[in-house]
């Protein structure tokens, strides 16, 4: 039985710390203007708020970057590169600044 109770207390901080570890994720981002702006974009192509999508149980970590794109006439596309890292995958989208559109998205299996 004692072993039982420390399993679950172990279970409970490790969620907790992966919660923690989430939100100050979020709080680091959305300090920045374009950051938040982009990760607003996609939480709601996600059907989310962007507090929803900062408190979702299976996301363990938000990761913001840019990245440049050719357009079709070769011009350069600043783009905000925002990857959401889940247990078993993680998910890349990718808004264009100008207009804060995302114009690719994919996942992959992180396993």
């Amino acid at each position: 039985m004692k072993i039982l109770a420390v399993l679950l207390v172990l279970c409970a901080t490790g969620a907790a710390q992966a919660e923690t570890a989430l939100q100050k994720s979020c709080e680091n981002y959305m300090r920045k203007p374009t950051d938040s702006q982009a990760i607003e974009v996609v939480a709601t192509a996600m059907g989310y708020t962007t507090t929803e999508l900062c408190q979702l149980p299976h996301l363990l970590d938000i990761y913001v970057d840019r990245r440049n794109f050719l357009n079709k006439k070769n011009e350069i596309e600043p783009h905000i590169w925002v990857t959401l890292h889940y247990n078993e995958h993680s998910c890349q989208y990718f808004v264009r600044e100008a207009d804060l559109v995302v114009t690719r998205k994919n996942c992959y299996n992180t396993w």
